[in-house]
C-alpha cells in the first residue's frame, strides 16, 4: 500500500489528470475508480490541443525542469518535466506542474480553491486504480491509499496493489507485446524501431523534439531560447525582431541590425537608425566618411575632414582623398595633407585654400587679415621668412612697397628700399652705423666714413686708413703698379694729416710704400 497527500474540495466535480504526452482523462467524485484510457496514443491525437497551452507555459527563459521566479531559475518538483510560477486570486504563490518525466502522472488537486497539478509516479498501474481509504488530517490534507486494481501487459498484481514486473519489458517500453517481447508503443521522445526496441528520438539541433519519422520536422521548440514552432513546416523559429545567434534568439539590435533574419543574427534587413550604417548586401556597413570605432553603441564616427573614406582606429587614418583637383590634397602615408602652396583654414575642411601669395608652403589658408602665415618663400623671390610668418624683402632688397613679387637690389646704402636709388631707402641697417633721412638716405652717422668702395658699413678714418694702406702695401709689394697704387696713394695723401700722424705705424708702412715707389721711378728713368 502506497500513500501519497492530494488536497481536494469538497463539492468538486472533476479533476484532470494529464500523460507526460498531455493526455487527459477524467476523475468523477462519488466513484472511487479512474479509468485511465489504455490506448494513450490515439487519445494524444485526439487531445493534442492541449499541447499549445502546455508549450506556451512552457516559455519562461530557463532549462527544462527549472521555472522562473524574480528573474532567477529554480528546480520543478521531483519528476516534473515542465513547470512554471502561478498566482491565484488571493494573490498567493505557487508553482504549477505542466508535464511529468515518464513513469509519472500528473495529477490535479485543490489548494486555496485553485486547483494545481504535481507530478506522482504510477507505479506501472496504467489501466486502472482506485482510492481504496483515505484520513483527513488537522490541517485539512486528505490521505488517500492508492491500490492498483489492473496493471500494464508485463505487470502483474501484487497483494498490496503494486505493479510488479513479470516479464522482460524492454527500456523506454510504453506497451509491450508480451507474446513475441517487442514494444507497440514507446515512451516519450523515443521512437519505435522495426526491431521492436524503442531509441531516443535525435532530432535536428534547431528542435526539442521531433516526429520519430522525420528528425528535421520540430513538435516542440526550447522556450528557453527563445523560440517558437512553424507548425506547418516544423521548423523553430525566432520572432522578429530577433535572429539566431549560437542558437539563442537574439535581439538584432544587439548587433549591428535593426531588423535580421530570423534564422541569421548577422543578416540583417535594415539597420539601426542614428548608427550612421547602411545596409549592403544583408550587412550594416559603415557609411562613406565614417569609420567604426569599435565602441558598444556601434555607432560609426565620421572621418577627418581631410578623409574621404578612413578606417580607424582613429578619423585620421585615411583610406581615400578626395580628388586632387577639387579638393587639392594628395594621398601620403595614409594621410591627405595639402599639396605645396595650399593649406587648410582655421576649421579643417574637405578642400584646401591656397596660401598667401608670398609663401612656398603655409601652416593656414589665406584670409581677410594682413597675415600671410608662411613656412617657407617661393624661390628666387630675395624674400625670408620672419619672426612673424611673413615673407619679406631680404637686408639691402626692396619690392616697391609691396608691388613687386620678386625683390630688387636697393643701393648699397640701405637696408631695404622702394626703389634702387640712392634716395629709396626706406630701412637702414644698425651694423651698418648709417641713419634715414627725411630724403630717404642711408648717410654715414658722425665719426663714421663711407669707404667709397660699395660697402654697406660706414667706417671709421682709422679703419679705413688701415685699410687702404694694407691695400697699397699689397700692391706695391707685388709690384702691381697699376692705377689702383695712385688712387689709394691719392686718398692717403689727401687724409687728415693729423690723422695720420696719431698712427705712427700706418704712417711708418706709408713712407716706406713711397720710398719703393721713388725706387721703381728711379729704376724706370735710368732704362
Amino acid at each position: 500500500m502506497d500513500n501519497f497527500v492530494i488536497k481536494l474540495k469538497n463539492g468538486m466535480i472533476k479533476d484532470i489528470i494529464l500523460l507526460p504526452e498531455y493526455v487527459e482523462a477524467n476523475i468523477v467524485q462519488n466513484v472511487p475508480r479512474i479509468k485511465y484510457v489504455q490506448n494513450a496514443i490515439l487519445l494524444m491525437l485526439i487531445l493534442n490541443c492541449f499541447k499549445d497551452v502546455i508549450q506556451l507555459q512552457l516559455g519562461q527563459n530557463c532549462e527544462q525542469g527549472w521555472y522562473k521566479f524574480e528573474n532567477k531559475c529554480y528546480q520543478c518538483r521531483e519528476g516534473c518535466r515542465g513547470c512554471s510560477y502561478q498566482t491565484n486570486q488571493q494573490g498567493k504563490g505557487y508553482v504549477r506542474c505542466w508535464v511529468c518525466d515518464p513513469g509519472y502522472i500528473l495529477l490535479l488537486y485543490n489548494e486555496d480553491a485553485f486547483f494545481t497539478t504535481l507530478c506522482y509516479i504510477s507505479y506501472k498501474c496504467f489501466s486502472y486504480y482506485y482510492v481504496q481509504s483515505f484520513q483527513v488530517s488537522q490541517n485539512g490534507e486528505y490521505h488517500y491509499n492508492i491500490k492498483c486494481e489492473q496493471c500494464d501487459i508485463g505487470y502483474s498484481l501484487s497483494q498490496d496493489g503494486r505493479c510488479i514486473l513479470t516479464g522482460a519489458i524492454k527500456q523506454n517500453c510504453f506497451h509491450l507485446n508480451e507474446a513475441d517481447n517487442k514494444c507497440l508503443a514507446c515512451m516519450p521522445w523515443y521512437a519505435l524501431q522495426p526491431d521492436g526496441t524503442c531509441s531516443l528520438i535525435s532530432c535536428s539541433p534547431n528542435c526539442q523534439t521531433c516526429l520519430d519519422t522525420n528528425p528535421k520536422f520540430c513538435t516542440t521548440c526550447d522556450g528557453s531560447k527563445g523560440k517558437v514552432l512553424d507548425e506547418i513546416n516544423g521548423i523553430c523559429l525566432c520572432l522578429p525582431p530577433t535572429g539566431v545567434y549560437n542558437d539563442i534568439c537574439k535581439p538584432c539590435k544587439e548587433g549591428y541590425c535593426n531588423e535580421c533574419e530570423v534564422f541569421d543574427f548577422f543578416q540583417c534587413t535594415s539597420c539601426k537608425l542614428g548608427s550612421n550604417r547602411i545596409l549592403v548586401n544583408q550587412e550594416c556597413i559603415c557609411q562613406s566618411g565614417t569609420y567604426d570605432p569599435q565602441n558598444d553603441d556601434q555607432i560609426c564616427l565620421a572621418c577627418d575632414n581631410s578623409c574621404l573614406t578612413c578606417s580607424g582606429p582613429s578619423k585620421y587614418e585615411c583610406t581615400q582623398c578626395l580628388d586632387e583637383s577639387i579638393s587639392n590634397r594628395i594621398s601620403i602615408d595614409k594621410s591627405c595633407p595639402c599639396k605645396i602652396g595650399y593649406a587648410d583654414s582655421e576649421i579643417r575642411e574637405f578642400i584646401c585654400g591656397k596660401c598667401h601669395p608670398r609663401c612656398r608652403i603655409c601652416f593656414k589658408s589665406a584670409d581677410e587679415t594682413m597675415d600671410q602665415y608662411c613656412l617657407t618663400c617661393i624661390p628666387g623671390e630675395n624674400r625670408i621668412v620672419t619672426d612673424n610668418f611673413t615673407c619679406d624683402c631680404q637686408y639691402n632688397y626692396g619690392d616697391n612697397n609691396g608691388t613687386n613679387d620678386i625683390c630688387f637690389t636697393c643701393h648699397y646704402t640701405c637696408g631695404n628700399c622702394q626703389n634702387p636709388e640712392p634716395t629709396g631707402c626706406t630701412y637702414c641697417l644698425l651694423s651698418s652705423n648709417r641713419d634715414l633721412t627725411t630724403y630717404g638716405e642711408c648717410l654715414c652717422q658722425k665719426s663714421y666714413y663711407d669707404d667709397e668702395n660699395d660697402n654697406i658699413e660706414c667706417k671709421t678714418l682709422q679703419k679705413i686708413l688701415a685699410q687702404n694702406v694694407l691695400q697699397l702695401e699689397y700692391l706695391i709689394t707685388h709690384q702691381q703698379h697699376h692705377l689702383n697704387v695712385y688712387v689709394l696713394l691719392h686718398k692717403l695723401l689727401t687724409m687728415d694729416f693729423h690723422l695720420l700722424a696719431k698712427n705712427a705705424i700706418t704712417l711708418v708702412k706709408l713712407v716706406m710704400v713711397l720710398f719703393h715707389l721713388i725706387v721703381y721711378h728711379v729704376i724706370l728713368l735710368t732704362e
